[in-house]
């Protein structure tokens, strides 16, 4: 729900350490934290790739299976990867943009 909102923050008011509105910064702070955990969990689907590849190259009973969900759950977490940094560009320029019509 964090990299899918279009939201730039108009209706959050911050009030800076310099005593500014920074309007899309509780949102910045959000997608960060979010693409923190982001990276532990690229972390872990890399063991889970890896372990794939294992199972695979073991000739486990279930290689189709195995291939099929791991290509599905890699495409998906691409997928949410490239909306987060999307999010994150979205929210620098609305960050300008705020600053801009309040400087």
């Amino acid at each position: 729900a964090v990299v899918s909102t279009q939201s730039t923050g108009d209706s959050i008011a911050v009030v800076c350490h310099c005593g500014c509105l920074d309007f899309p910064r509780h949102l910045r702070i959000t997608v960060s934290e979010y693409q923190s955990e982001n990276c532990t969990t690229g972390r872990r689907l890399e063991f889970i790739n890896e372990y794939s590849v294992q199972l695979v190259e073991s000739n486990h009973s279930d290689i189709h299976d195995i291939k099929l969900q791991t290509d599905t759950i890699n495409e998906r977490f691409e997928k949410l990867r490239t909306m987060c940094t999307e999010r994150e560009i979205s929210l620098q320029i609305a960050q300008k943009m705020h600053k801009f019509n309040f400087d």
